[in-house]
């Protein structure tokens, strides 16, 4: 017939790549393209989140709604503001169990390291003594990892806690405040 007429139809839920479909109304041909829309990660919780002290151990959670597995860079840092110079700034890689430390100027980078070398990490600020991963405490969609840092003397005072994150589509989430962290001048000299 002719004369308008309504047409309906259901497209389920997209959970991969954008999809293209058609459907004919009599003779005509219509393409209907539904878009993938990736929700990117973001930093959850960092606990403690308000502590004091020359050494910590931070319980870093981050959610992907994609699924764990989606996360590609964990970040974390600590310093008086979310820039990367004069502070303790790590890159970790849960999906490959390595992680990397910015140096002094905040530009250049320390190898990407396996967690288990984590140890040999340090800059004029602060010293990895450890990280894992703790698959255990999460959800599908979460990554926590545990990290273990030994601040220097000369990094004493006030600093705030932040988280990043990336996904494997390279989408981010920007730098989070996730809390603070007083750096006491009473290191031991194992840095």
């Amino acid at each position: 017939g002719k004369g308008p007429a309504t047409l309906s139809y259901r497209i389920d839920a997209n959970t991969g790549l954008t999809r293209t479909g058609g459907i004919f109304v009599g003779q005509v041909p219509f393409t209907i393209t539904q878009m993938y829309l990736n929700h990117p990660p973001r930093p959850q919780s960092a606990s403690p989140d308000s502590e004091d002290g020359p050494t910590g151990e931070f319980t870093l959670v981050y959610e992907d709604p994609e699924g764990y597995q989606d996360l590609k860079i964990a970040r974390f840092n600590v310093n008086t503001s979310d820039g990367l110079a004069g502070g303790c700034a790590l890159e970790l890689n849960p999906a490959n169990g390595t992680l990397r430390l910015a140096g002094d100027n905040g530009t250049a980078w320390s190898p990407w390291t396996p967690f288990s070398n984590a140890v040999s990490l340090k800059n004029s600020q602060c010293g990895v003594l450890s990280v894992r991963s703790d698959r255990s405490m999460d959800t599908a969609d979460e990554q926590t990892l545990i990290l273990d840092l030994i601040f220097r003397s000369t990094f004493a005072g006030s600093r705030n806690l932040y988280m990043s994150a990336s996904d494997a589509s390279d989408a981010e989430s920007g730098w989070q405040y996730m809390g603070a962290w007083t750096v006491v001048n009473e290191a031991p000299s194992a840095v």
